[in-house]
């Protein structure tokens, strides 16, 4: 090929973005681009002739261009060399020291040299992750109540399946209670939805504080609120609603200046190391907590 026609593509190859390499069947490099050779921390007129080992082995010890983890890096090329021209095509990822993303692709050719190909991924990979990031916050935003930000009842009831599945399978017990919140319609006719949704979220932060990080606990509708304890006894469960109800008959409030007087109602079911279907133990907590409503504000029925 005329000696220009080399230069200019030569030239051509330095500009672009992507990095390619070419080596011959000793892995010995016969070319290399402006950008494939700072990922080795090298310029494109020093790395021509060096053994491809030697490139990985200057990019380890300068920690300069890829990003190679491993604490011994003879081990680590061991591992890679395995890999090596094992097929006439392949492509993998890596990640350089400047927090870039890079596909990979191999190509060997019939005369066994090899064609290395660098395409710089960072862009697309960010928005991908990001998309995922994306997603993961509307799932999550989905899941949860929009005003008081506990678990809606579908998300709440779709957990508790699979905790009540997890407690039979560690022999473990499960309580479920099911809470309603005292005096709401009488706030909310006197002073206006704004003042008991306002209580309604003071409500949720206070159980937040009180129940433990891994207790289910959410807002079923209007003024009732659901907790799923795991692990928790008949005894246990006693201590922990009494506790609730404890809370609340000393807590006030706060609206606009107003203060409100809070004080809830509880039905409790305890399933012990059997097996019951959610539907079954949330039907029985309604049960104790109708039995509750009966007897008056603040009571508390726990079944078994």
């Amino acid at each position: 090929m005329n000696s220009n026609i080399i230069k200019l593509l030569t030239a051509a190859l330095d500009l672009t973005e992507n990095g390619i390499m070419i080596l011959d069947k000793h892995d010995v490099v016969v070319y290399c681009n402006q950008m494939a050779s700072e990922l080795f921390g090298y310029q494109s007129h020093e790395i021509g002739g060096k053994e491809y080992q030697s490139l990985i082995r200057h990019a380890y010890t300068t920690q300069s261009g890829l990003s190679i983890q491993s604490d011994d890096i003879d081990e680590w090329l061991t591992e890679a060399m395995l890999h090596r021209r094992s097929e006439v095509y392949r492509s993998f990822e890596v990640d350089s020291l400047d927090g870039r993303w890079f596909l990979i692709v191999e190509q060997l050719l019939e005369d066994d040299h090899l064609c290395v190909f660098f395409y710089d991924q960072t862009d697309s990979r960010e928005a991908h992750e990001e998309l995922i990031h994306s997603q993961t916050l509307l799932n999550e935003a989905s899941s949860r109540d929009l005003m008081t930000g506990l678990l809606n009842h579908r998300t709440f009831a779709d957990r508790a399946k699979s905790e009540i599945s997890r407690g039979y399978r560690a022999n473990e017990p499960t309580a479920l209670l099911l809470m309603d919140l005292c005096k709401l319609k009488d706030i909310n006719d006197k002073f206006g939805h704004q003042a008991g949704d306002y209580c309604l979220i003071q409500v949720a932060n206070e159980l937040k504080e009180l129940y433990r990080d891994y207790d289910l606990i959410g807002r079923l509708d209007g003024d009732e609120f659901s907790i799923l304890l795991s692990g928790a006894n008949q005894k246990q469960t006693e201590t922990i609603a009494q506790r609730t109800k404890d809370l609340f008959n000393n807590l006030d409030l706060e609206f606009e200046g107003r203060v409100f007087k809070a004080s809830v109602t509880i039905g409790a079911h305890v399933l012990g190391r059997s097996q019951l279907p959610f539907d079954q133990m949330y039907h029985n907590t309604e049960e104790a907590l109708l039995e509750a409503k009966a007897e008056g504000n603040g009571s508390i029925v726990i079944t078994h």
